[in-house]
């Protein structure tokens, strides 16, 4: 991996008449070179390099033998900021990590079963603050280090929740009228209606949002109402009713 020291080891038997290996002279392929038995080296840029390995005997310092090899230089893929999950307190549930990684560590390791597995069951209680931040330090096979992110908000029970405002822009801000779904495992409906009463806006599919427009068209700027009703785990119903403001610039 990338700035990572990889160690080269030198395997070399010493021939006949010798007691020892006498010199080893290591080229890294990127400039670098070592006459350290098996030494360590970095290396900075991603690419395909040639490194090779030039021994002498300690008698003969004549007789030479050499081996190469390509190896590849990879880095890290890019940090994963992994959807917000919303939960209640004392009820566990399990975070799940990306897969591929040879080593896990959460930090914090707050609530947490086992801080260094991939999927690690959480059960908060009413001492842990309302928001936790973690970071998932990630170690791949080839050596390489990623540290992702996971947050996770805390409520006293099952809810939904729903913004007064946005602004469906274009500008990837508060561009969609979305509902804080906390332990409902269904949802029956969830609509928004203009000022005369009209449906503009209409699911029971947890993961669809409200993004301003009607068949594709833009709805005017204007203040709108909206009702949710959808059931919790435990399949008790929630009707939540409330405005939304549409801003646009």
């Amino acid at each position: 991996c990338i700035n990572l020291k990889t160690l080269f080891t030198n395997t070399s038997n010493f021939g006949f008449g010798q007691t020892s290996i006498g010199t080893s002279k290591w080229t890294f392929g990127d400039g670098g070179f070592s006459t350290i038995l098996s030494p360590t080296h970095s290396y900075t840029t991603t690419n395909n390099f040639a490194v090779s390995l030039v021994v002498t005997g300690n008698k003969c310092p004549t007789m030479i033998d050499s081996i190469s090899k390509l190896i590849t230089i990879f880095k890290a893929r890019e940090p994963i900021v992994y959807p917000r999950i919303t939960t209640v307190r004392y009820t566990p549930i399990t975070l799940n990590a990306a897969s591929g990684g040879t080593s896990y560590l959460w930090i914090p390791a707050t609530a947490l079963s086992d801080a260094t597995l991939q999927n690690p069951s959480a059960t908060y209680l009413a001492t842990h603050q309302n928001i936790i931040n973690y970071n998932i330090s990630i170690k791949d096979t080839i050596g390489c280090t990623v540290t992702d992110k996971q947050e996770v908000w805390l409520f006293a029970e099952a809810d939904i929740f729903l913004p007064t405002a946005f602004t469906p822009n274009g500008d990837g801000v508060n561009d969609l009228f979305k509902p804080v779904y906390v332990n409902i495992s269904k949802l029956e409906s969830f609509r928004v209606y203009n000022r005369w009463g009209k449906v503009v806006f209409e699911t029971s599919d947890l993961s669809k949002y409200f993004n301003g427009t009607i068949n594709g068209n833009p709805l005017p700027m204007d203040t709108y109402s909206w009702i949710v009703v959808a059931r919790n785990d435990n399949g008790k119903e929630l009707i939540r009713k409330g405005n939304i403001t549409l801003i646009r610039d």
